[in-house]
């Protein structure tokens, strides 16, 4: 099993070996918030410095301050944590104030119960949950004055119930060009070993490009023989279904898919169409949801259905569009401005631009996805990973991650979850993530070529 910790305290630990300080004289009523900066005073053996620029509110919702009086505390306690939620392993630091008056002498023990069978005294521990669940905190400062017979201690005690988070961990998929797999690993602390779902000899996988995991299926687009499989995960490669193929569905150079429900959607690079087609329903070639013609399909990298709307990011003209899923249907021929044989009649799309080069920074978009109406979007011109609002018209982005902050190099596909931003890099062959913010962050990288087998790598797919 892994360490669940993140700071130097030990499991189970009933060792109060506490952090202690000898206090100044602090005359009056206030809040000290304690930043864990320790200086020697005098002949002292250390003594906390109280921050004047940051300051606790004692009471607020969700917290039990209460103190435990032997002589009567003037003081309280209370803390904060980053993050409160997260999935396994998630790692949070927390954070203590004092609020109060406190004695002229004596010295300072912590005590914190992490809810999962971990305790510290540290002042402002790290711990690491590892396992899911939802776990209550408490932090216990006692201010020890004397000593032996004549000892006094004034304690106080915060407690915070069902206050940290932890859902269960995330698995990563992506598909290896290299070696024509399509592989998973857990995201845990850096990258670790993988498991080959699908491959070649078994599975039918010829370049594989995009993928998506719906239960326990895996679907994805073959771009070498143009078709779309489906298999059941298991604990190695298994036989696959052929539900969408050149011949019967017009599938011609897939470069992404998704499934809805029963519906599959997926690009086509060969004739720059989005179609879609009723998982386990007859193949057609009619359905074609959007086009060069109508929607303004160019060279698409990447789509995502949202609710009754389709998004697609276009290579050829560095734009992101989405068009309507239901109704405001355009008919029409493939290659001609009017229908002619109704056997051959296809249906298309109106698209809008939602974000563009000029006002959004689009650079060969290579993958997108939206998210509680943000865009975000991987760029290959600049090795830049973006985000705007979804609006009427294009909008300004923010750069989230960078080549020269987070080692974005030749992304490829991504996706957002809780906060945090996960993406391909081709130019490394590494799978990476970030936490989102409102500046470029450094990256963890969470699947590498040496550990996990990223070979070629080219998207990427995590299931909620």
């Amino acid at each position: 099993m892994r360490s669940q910790h993140g700071c130097s305290h030990t499991r189970r630990c009933r060792r109060r070996s506490a952090w202690r300080s000898t206090m100044p004289w602090l005359p009056g009523a206030f809040v000290v918030a304690l930043l864990g900066t320790v200086a020697l005073l005098g002949g002292c053996s250390g003594g906390i410095l109280p921050s004047t620029s940051s300051t606790g509110i004692v009471g607020a919702a969700g917290e039990q301050p209460t103190s435990a009086l032997q002589d009567e505390a003037p003081f309280t306690v209370q803390f904060t944590a980053d993050p409160v939620r997260g999935h396994a392993p998630l790692r949070v630091t927390f954070a203590p104030s004092l609020s109060g008056t406190f004695p002229a002498v004596g010295t300072v023990e912590w005590w914190w119960d992490f809810g999962d069978g971990s305790t510290s005294s540290e002042m402002r521990p790290v711990h690491q949950y590892t396992e899911p669940g939802t776990y209550t905190v408490a932090v216990t400062v006692t201010w020890v004055i004397g000593q032996g017979p004549g000892e006094r201690r004034l304690t106080a005690t915060c407690r915070k119930p069902d206050y940290i988070h932890v859902k269960e961990a995330l698995t990563v998929y992506w598909t290896n060009q290299d070696d024509s797999t399509i592989r998973s690993s857990l995201i845990w602390e850096g990258p670790g070993p993988s498991t080959i779902i699908a491959d070649e000899a078994v599975s039918g996988v010829s370049s594989p490009v995009g993928l998506d995991v719906v239960g326990n299926t895996l679907y994805w687009a073959n771009a070498g023989d143009s078709t779309i499989r489906s298999c059941p995960i298991g604990v190695g490669p298994t036989f696959s279904t052929i539900i969408s193929d050149h011949a019967a569905c017009g599938v011609e150079d897939p470069v992404g898919l998704e499934v809805v429900g029963r519906m599959l959607y997926w690009a086509n690079a060969g004739d720059s169409t989005i179609r879609e087609l009723v998982i386990g329903a007859p193949p057609t070639k009619r359905t074609i949801v959007a086009d060069r013609l109508t929607s303004g399909v160019l060279a698409p990298c990447g789509l995502q259905a949202v609710g009754s709307a389709l998004y697609w990011a276009n290579a050829g003209d560095n734009t992101i569009r989405k068009c309507a899923l239901v109704g405001n249907r355009i008919l029409l021929t493939e290659g001609s401005d009017a229908p002619r044989d109704p056997s051959t009649l296809l249906v298309a799309h109106r698209s809008t631009v939602v974000a563009n080069r000029a006002r959004s920074g689009v650079n060969r978009p290579s993958g997108l996805q939206v998210v509680d109406g943000v865009l975000y979007w991987a760029n290959a011109g600049d090795n830049t990973i973006r985000r705007c609002p979804l609006g009427a018209f294009p909008s300004p982005s923010t750069v989230i991650a960078n080549r020269a902050t987070s080692k974005v190099d030749g992304p490829c596909g991504l996706q957002v979850d809780d906060g945090i931003v996960y993406w391909v890099n081709t130019g490394d062959s590494t799978i990476r993530s970030c936490p989102i913010g409102t500046s470029p962050a450094p990256s963890t990288v969470i699947a590498d070529l040496a550990t996990s087998g990223v070979a070629g790598p080219v998207f990427l797919h995590i299931p909620h």
